[in-house]
């Protein structure tokens, strides 16, 4: 627990990022909230929700990977900044697939999707795949497919919007393995 002296400029709470030892030595960082406690000090508590996102959604990934080739699929990931959807694959009867990946660690409350990747799966209904992937401290990973995710779920985004904020639970439960 860290004790900060609280600012008299802003009411906004403040993130303290530290660093800590990850696997391998390498340095990760550590987010986490600042909540006042009466007018001088303020106590740092663990966030909501866990902020890991590089290291879950490579792992996330590369799970989704091994997971479409045990199933004797061909999946090829694409480049990061590819909108719409994570990695294309294809089955034995040759259709082509799209799968968007979301990894997150255990104990999420919520994920974001964005209007490209809401559309690109409205637009290939039968298509398209929402991998979920819960990946635990030890670099374990749940994979997770919900096919078809939004066309009785979630609406079209307006051209105003930047990001969805959706129940990591609720749509982790609607999942299914993958098949």
């Amino acid at each position: 627990m860290y004790l900060v002296k609280r600012s008299r400029i802003s009411r906004v709470p403040a993130v303290l990022l530290s660093w800590s030892s990850g696997r391998g030595g390498q340095l990760l960082p550590s987010y986490e909230r600042i909540c006042f406690d009466r007018d001088e000090v303020a106590v740092a508590s663990r966030p909501d929700h866990v902020v890991d996102t590089a290291r879950s959604e490579r792992l996330a990934v590369d799970a989704v990977l091994a997971s479409e080739r045990a199933l004797d699929h061909n999946p090829i990931e694409m480049p990061h900044n590819h909108k719409g959807y994570d990695i294309e694959t294809r089955g034995a009867d040759g259709q082509l697939m799209f799968i968007e990946v979301k990894g997150r660690v255990s104990g999420s409350r919520d994920f974001s999707i964005t209007p490209s990747e809401i559309i690109c799966a409205l637009n290939n209904t039968e298509r398209h795949i929402l991998a979920l992937v819960e990946v635990a401290e030890d670099d374990s990973t749940d994979v997770r497919y919900l096919y078809d995710p939004f066309t009785t779920r979630e609406h079209e985004p307006s051209t105003a919007e930047h990001k969805r904020t959706l129940d990591w639970p609720t749509y982790r439960t609607l999942a299914g393995r993958p098949r």
